[in-house]
């Protein structure tokens, strides 16, 4: 009977003493670790630390030594983000997921949410003992934001409406046109010289301030009510523009070069001349 009393109680402080990984996974994965120290003996690792939205990336735990409880977190402004990989033996909650490691080296996925626009922080905790000595090392996903391209992914139609604001005069592009005399109902060639990379291009021809004349629809141009936009990705662009069937007064042709958002915008213009046409002088002579 003694036998079997001490072999009981060995058996109560054996389980009192059992390591940490025999611990509820799901209560740890949910815990808030106040008293952590930075790793000195592992570390943190991930495939990619440049944040991309819905992005897998591979995230190793290396350097342990012995069986741990792990708890892996994502937070970007102190909530958690992403997606983890569920796999056999991983236990997820709302902050993240835990599992036990057994192995020097133990890697898993994240994915990035759908949507981001700010960095990520990954976190891994190595719980000791009961968790009040817990190690942690982080590693930051970085979110840059996207430089605005040429607007060539912008909403050219409503590129194409507005009134370009901050506009300056162009310094490195021309727009010439052919012929240079207005005529009512007649074809003109325009043409943008100097562009050195994608841009967005907005041209407009107007009569005392007023949209006149019918621009060519071709592949890849947008038609608004005051012209034509078209992503430009060579040096010369050529359109054409159909003068009005009637014309009393000069036509002024704009080209706008948009820069980033459309905030710092080059531009410049040709006039098309309105000349009255001199009627023929009739001499009549009368011969007795």
């Amino acid at each position: 009977m003694a036998l079997i009393g001490t072999a009981a109680l060995l058996f109560v402080l054996g389980l009192m003493i059992s390591p940490v990984y025999t611990q509820d996974l799901s209560t740890q994965c949910g815990d808030n670790y106040t008293n952590v120290i930075s790793s000195t003996n592992f570390g943190l690792t991930v495939s990619s630390q440049n944040l991309t939205a819905n992005t897998n990336y591979t995230v190793t735990v290396n350097g342990l030594n012995d069986t741990k409880t792990v708890i892996l977190r994502a937070q970007s402004n102190n909530s958690p983000v992403g997606t983890w990989q569920n796999a056999t033996g991983v236990t997820n909650c709302s902050l993240g997921i835990a599992f036990n490691a057994n192995s020097t080296t133990n890697t898993t996925n994240w994915t990035s949410p759908g949507s981001v626009n700010s960095s990520v922080t990954l976190s891994v905790y190595i719980l000791n003992g009961t968790g009040t000595n817990t190690n942690v090392a982080n590693v930051t996903i970085n979110y840059v934001a996207p430089t605005p391209s040429s607007n060539t992914t912008e909403n050219v139609t409503t590129l194409c409406n507005q009134n370009p604001i901050n506009a300056t005069t162009a310094g490195n592009f021309t727009v010439t046109v052919s012929p240079q005399n207005l005529v009512a109902n007649t074809s003109y060639k325009v043409t943008v010289n100097g562009l050195n990379d994608t841009k967005t291009v907005i041209l407009r021809a107007q009569l005392n301030n007023s949209s006149v004349g019918t621009w060519q629809n071709a592949t890849g141009v947008t038609t608004c009510d005051l012209g034509i936009a078209f992503s430009a990705n060579s040096t010369t662009n050529t359109t054409n523009w159909t003068s009005p069937g009637s014309v009393n007064s000069s036509v002024i042709l704009s080209v706008y070069i948009l820069n980033g958002t459309g905030t710092n915008t080059n531009v410049a213009s040709v006039t098309i001349i309105y000349g009255k046409l001199m009627k023929n002088t009739v001499c009549c002579i009368i011969c007795s």
